[in-house]
């Protein structure tokens, strides 16, 4: 989830500074949604997965811990941020 955060950071903000094609921001958008939606109750991120280093084989990718992370919740907020400047510009437009 914390990919997704960045990701969806990333498109949003490209979309927002025209650096990138116009379906940069609703992908992004979709990508807040997964965000959101992985947020407990608490305001923390879940389905973080511990860092990841290289492995030898596929169950090593598959024994990671999946567990909230600082750089997960940082990439959350980012992209929470982001999610909001976008609805900010929505409903100035509306």
């Amino acid at each position: 989830m914390s990919a997704t955060a960045g990701i969806g950071y990333g498109l949003m903000k490209a979309a927002r500074l025209g650096f990138g094609p116009k379906a940069c921001g609703p992908a992004g958008r979709r990508a807040l949604d997964a965000v959101l939606a992985s947020i407990d109750e608490n305001g923390v991120l879940g389905n973080v997965s511990y860092g990841t280093r290289m492995g030898h084989d596929l169950q090593f990718y598959r024994d990671i811990p999946i567990q909230p992370t600082g750089y997960g919740q940082a990439l959350a907020i980012l992209c929470l941020t982001e999610g909001m400047i976008h609805a900010e510009a929505a409903e100035a437009a509306a």
